[in-house]
């Protein structure tokens, strides 16, 4: 029995169960240690990160706290300069790089 596996192993289709099954089992085995070990890695990250406060964060309550400390009704536009009205050395109609346009 074994030779007759022997002789279908060194067959052209039997080289399938000597390079073919194994190089298939060490790449399904090395994605599963992979995931795992990302998981685990991943897992311990979250545990960091997470917050360890006691009360639960409500976006609806944070927002009334924002808005209550904004003071809607008085505010004032104020027009932002631009880059070259900020600088007092720059020629008047200069675009990036110091070059006019015609």
């Amino acid at each position: 029995m074994a030779s007759a596996f022997r002789q279908y192993a060194k067959s052209r289709k039997g080289r399938f169960l000597l390079t073919g099954i194994p190089f298939v089992c060490s790449v399904i085995g090395g994605s599963y240690f992979l995931s795992t070990f990302t998981k685990s890695q991943t897992d311990m990250n979250d545990k960091r990160t997470t917050s360890k406060s006691k009360r639960k964060f409500d976006i609806d309550e944070e927002h009334k706290k924002i808005v209550a400390q904004l003071n809607i009704d008085d505010y004032q536009l104020s027009r932002v300069p631009r880059p070259e009205e900020t600088n007092a050395g720059a020629v008047s109609g200069a675009g990036a790089g110091g070059r006019s346009r015609n």
